[in-house]
This record gives structure tokens, C-alpha cells and sequence, in this order.
């Protein structure tokens, strides 16, 4: 009896007094009826390029399973820029997905981003595609490259609220995209002399300039 009741005692009940319970089902749904809708909160990522992406993303990775880029397009939506210079202010959400998801932080998911970015950006089609695609896309090869080399929950550990010059460099690293434009021009074939060229300048510099 002395352990129920002290079992009793250590039990909290306040958490309940802010709940108004009415025996009134019908006086309870009129006064939810009342309510004024609340607006919905604007879209805060580019659903026009989102949705060019998932519906050529089959084609442009034909022999990735159907889950596997249902999570890359997930991966693609978190990290998602949203018109700023960097995906920095969404890195609590990409760190979840990240270690919800480990498949998407390798090599074998960085490769398939640069795949994508490459059919999308520069492949048949290309022209058409909304332009805030480039910068999405170029931010996830980024993100992930970075990823690869430093570890995700090390990456932005040490990015989030740095703490010496070494943490400093790293961050604006980051922000700079330095990872993924290092590896994207790896992938494409493109030297770093021509990444200084004016064939670099117009194939394969520009769009890289435009998203920094």
C-alpha cells in the first residue's frame, strides 16, 4: 500500500489542467466549427523545379530502385537552399535524414546526385528546366561530397557554431560549395585548368558561379 501510494504521489496531473473537457460532444464541435481556419504557411521550397525533378528522376536513374530515389528526392526537398546562399539554416533536418537514412550519405548516393545534376543540367532537355533547379541540385552534391569526406553528424557538428579558425575554414568551405564543385568537375571530366577557361566559363564554370 506504502508503494502505490508513493507511486501515486510521483505522479504529475498538471500537464491535464490545461485540456477543457466538456461532457458536451455537440458544444464541443461547435465551438471547433468556430474556429477561423488558419491560413496555410507558404511553400518554402521551389515546387515547380521539386516537381520537375520527381517526374524525370526514373528516367535519369533507371536502375536505381524506385525507394532508394523516392529518398534521394526526400534528401533533395530537406536540403533545398531555398533561395539563400547555403542549405546551413535546414542542417538539424539533413543531420535526421542523414542518420534515418545512412544509404543517402556515401559515395554510391553522391555519384547518383551528380548523375541526376548532369542529365538534368546539362543533358537533353536541360533548357528547360526551371531555373532554380541548378542550385538544388548543385547544393545536394555539395552537402553529400562534404558528407562523404568529413562524416554528416561530424560535418556539421563542427560547421554549425564553429569553434576555431581550423572550424572557420571548414565552414566557409561549405558555404562556398568548394566539396561539390571539387566533385562535380571530377565527374564531368573536367580539369581545373578547364575550369578556368572560357570553354569552362561557358560549359561547365558558369552554372557553378551562379549558385555561390
Amino acid at each position: 500500500a506504502g508503494m502505490a501510494q508513493g507511486a501515486k504521489a510521483g505522479l504529475d496531473y498538471s500537464k491535464w489542467d490545461s485540456l477543457a473537457v466538456s461532457d458536451d460532444e455537440g458544444e464541443a464541435d461547435a465551438r471547433h466549427e468556430a474556429r477561423p481556419a488558419r491560413a496555410s504557411p507558404p511553400p518554402d521550397v521551389d515546387e515547380v523545379a521539386h516537381s520537375f525533378i520527381a517526374a524525370q528522376v526514373a528516367s535519369a536513374l533507371p536502375d536505381v530502385p524506385h525507394d532508394e530515389r523516392e529518398a534521394l528526392l526526400r534528401f533533395l526537398r530537406v536540403q533545398d537552399p531555398r533561395g539563400g546562399a547555403s542549405n546551413m539554416p535546414q542542417c538539424n533536418q539533413i543531420v535526421e535524414l542523414l542518420m534515418a537514412s545512412p544509404a543517402l550519405a556515401t559515395k554510391t548516393s553522391l555519384d547518383r546526385t551528380c548523375a541526376l545534376t548532369r542529365r538534368m543540367c546539362f543533358g537533353e532537355g536541360g533548357s528547360k528546366a526551371p531555373d532554380e533547379l541548378a542550385p538544388i541540385l548543385l547544393s545536394a552534391v555539395n552537402t553529400l561530397a562534404a558528407c562523404v569526406e568529413h562524416g554528416a553528424i561530424n560535418l556539421f557538428a563542427e560547421i554549425a557554431t564553429p569553434c576555431g579558425a581550423a572550424a572557420e575554414r571548414l565552414r566557409l568551405k561549405y558555404e562556398q560549395k568548394e566539396a561539390g564543385k571539387q566533385y562535380m568537375l571530377q565527374y564531368m571530366g573536367w580539369s581545373a585548368d578547364e575550369a578556368g577557361s572560357a570553354y569552362a566559363e561557358e560549359e561547365a564554370g558558369g552554372w557553378w558561379c551562379e549558385v555561390q
